[in-house]
């Protein structure tokens, strides 16, 4: 049971990790790098190399989050994994609201 909530807490904390996390449309990673070019003075080259390594290391957690969800789906119930598919549905969209705060109101 401890596993269980350990793997659970740990599954949170990612999806709610918003230092690596990227849009599809790559709106955050830009954000990320163009103010890291600003703050950091990073040269065109070097702003290349850290959205490299940025991007290989999302989809590395990606892979991780993904195999991490398989193993705690094989020990819960059919009901148990439905509720946890609800969870994780909830999760992402609790942080995709904060990330949806943080962006400038749409004028017509």
């Amino acid at each position: 049971m401890k596993k269980l909530i350990a793997i659970v807490a740990v599954a949170a904390l990612f999806s709610a990790t918003p230092a690596l996390a990227n849009r599809g449309d790559g709106q955050h990673l830009d954000k990320k790098i163009e103010k890291m070019k600003e703050k950091l003075t990073l040269t065109d080259e070097q702003a290349s190399q850290v959205r490299a390594i940025f991007e290989a290391k999302h989809a590395k957690m990606q892979a991780l989050m993904d195999e991490a969800t398989a193993e705690v789906k094989a020990v819960l119930t059919p009901e148990q994994a439905v509720k946890y598919d609800e969870m994780k549905k909830e999760w992402k969209e609790k942080k995709n609201g904060h990330k949806n705060k943080d962006e400038a109101p749409k004028t017509e």
